[in-house]
């Protein structure tokens, strides 16, 4: 989508707006910030990320 925005922009460029789109958007902050911290190059990895981060919390959750 960034590249109909922009589109001479690099797309290594437009991966990094989406990566800090897709971060800014989760709901929970810390999650976010783990997120962050990591440096993912593309949305995918961001992605997967946050969905292992979701599913350990949740059975974390679950034990207790």
């Amino acid at each position: 989508m960034g590249n109909l925005a922009y589109p001479t922009a690099p797309a290594e460029v437009i991966e990094q707006w989406s990566v800090s789109s897709f971060i800014e958007g989760l709901r929970d902050p810390k999650i976010g910030q783990l997120v962050r911290l990591a440096r993912h190059k593309t949305i995918s990895e961001a992605l997967a990320h946050a969905l292992e981060i979701e599913a350990v919390k949740e059975d974390i959750s679950s034990c207790n």
